[in-house]
């Protein structure tokens, strides 16, 4: 993350901004994800399987269906309905370049009505 920001805020950093991770003495134990338990993981893996517009599409569903919760249109299980029925649609074009993504977005946000 500190490279990240050094090249986002232009290395007005000199030193870092936290402490670093020493990982030697954690004892983690890493388990197979229950997919039912948490369907959003499929859908991810399905989206960047897919390419095309879908992991755009993933997470600017995610957000529109978050915030219409936050706003009591939907309740929390819809929040994954509304995700995946707008990843249900068409989003096999992607963008041509760096450029496009911004009006791509906004095509993308016109399209999913929640």
């Amino acid at each position: 993350i500190f490279p990240i920001m050094r090249a986002l805020l232009d290395r007005q950093f000199e030193k870092p901004v936290g402490s670093s991770l020493d990982f030697s003495n954690l004892d983690l134990n890493f388990r197979k994800p229950d997919f039912n338990k948490f369907p959003f993981l499929n859908d991810a893996f399905e989206c960047v399987k897919k390419e095309g517009l879908y992991p755009i599409v993933f997470n600017i569903a995610d957000e529109i269906a978050v915030k219409s919760f936050m706003e009591g249109r939907i309740s929390f299980p819809q929040i994954h309905d509304e995700v995946r029925r707008a990843l249900d649609m068409n989003w096999d074009k992607a963008p041509k370049n760096i450029h496009d993504v911004p009006a791509t977005i906004k095509e993308i946000s016109g399209k999913i009505k929640i």
